[in-house]
């Protein structure tokens, strides 16, 4: 896994954020992180909201500008990782052939869980409308705050199944 790309609608929350926060998990590795947006009609900065929650846990996304979800994108990917089933379906449907590398964050780890037989975790899911990430855009710095702890929280956990 050389590359991975995080996938939202805007690319200013959830997608910028899982990218400076795996940015900041890998370090030092050799590991090409990006994020895209499907629904980008213009480049812009990370949501102001989500500047603030990850320079709370000492990730700098301030010069993060938004890009569209492109084919060339999602062909270097080694891996795709989306907040929710729409934008899964969106890759898909850009690209038929990334159906075996693109998943949800939370359909991936429990796609992990299940491999390593530990589908008692409660992380473990079957249900498909509990593998999507819920979008803080628009809402209280409250929520973009719980948004970036979990996403860290499965990130560090699918780290942690593959490493």
């Amino acid at each position: 896994m050389k590359n991975i790309l995080f996938v939202c609608t805007g690319n200013t929350c959830r997608s910028s954020m899982a990218e400076g926060i795996m940015k900041d998990l890998l370090k030092g590795e050799d590991i090409i992180i990006k994020s895209a947006g499907t629904d980008v009609f213009f480049s812009e900065p990370a949501n102001q909201k989500a500047i603030d929650v990850m320079s709370k846990m000492g990730i700098d996304i301030r010069n993060h500008i938004s890009q569209i979800l492109t084919e060339e994108l999602i062909e270097e990917a080694d891996l795709i990782l989306t907040m929710t089933h729409y934008h899964t379906d969106s890759v898909i449907r850009k690209y038929a052939k990334a159906i075996e590398k693109t998943f949800t964050l939370k359909e991936y780890l429990s796609l992990l869980l299940e491999k390593k037989g530990r589908t008692q975790d409660p992380d473990y899911q079957l249900n498909i409308d509990q593998m999507n990430l819920a979008d803080p855009y628009g809402q209280s710095i409250g929520v973009y705050r719980e948004t970036a702890k979990e996403i860290k929280r499965i990130l560090e956990k699918i780290l942690k199944l593959v490493l």
